[in-house]
């Protein structure tokens, strides 16, 4: 773990930190339950064009930017935390969630609510994320890579 004092009017940050996932989860549950927003660091190619590494995002905790259709969470995944777009949100707690990273091929592993950490609210010199434009395309690319997957030559033999 780094920390500098190049935060804003000198307020110590922190740079990176190694941790195991578990312990990684519980640090920013505290950090959220703490602050209304935090900034993240962007690393991945996933999200692109929309995140980038490098960039930096804010979060919000759940209680505070309920997670819709189209946005940007970031959620617990059986690879370790990931910020991936929500592409399924059932209504009135039917079934369970799903995201998939924007240049993935496939949805992600079903989440409960409990699984999604934040949702980003503001992309530092790209503005505010537009859910709805982004889901949409995010969502029909996954239906159809699935549909190729299902209904290729030979994907049954």
């Amino acid at each position: 773990m780094g920390v500098t004092s190049t935060g804003d009017r000198g307020i110590p940050q922190i740079d990176s930190i190694d941790l195991s996932d578990s312990l990684a989860e519980a640090a920013l549950r505290d950090l959220l339950g703490a602050f209304s927003h935090i900034r993240f660091g962007v690393t991945g190619s996933c999200m692109a064009p929309d995140l980038a590494a490098g960039d930096t995002v804010h979060l919000a905790r759940p209680d505070l930017h309920r997670p819709r259709f189209g946005d940007i969470v970031l959620r617990r995944h059986p690879a370790g935390l990931r910020l991936h777009r929500l592409v399924w949100h059932p209504p009135a707690r039917l079934g369970a969630w799903r995201t998939r990273g924007d240049r993935a091929l496939v949805w992600d592993p079903p989440l409960a609510p409990a699984d999604v950490l934040a949702t980003v609210v503001w992309v530092e010199g790209k503005g505010r994320p537009r859910p709805m434009v982004a889901g949409c395309r995010s969502l029909m690319s996954g239906l159809i890579a699935r549909a190729h997957m299902a209904f290729r030559p030979g994907a049954g033999a």
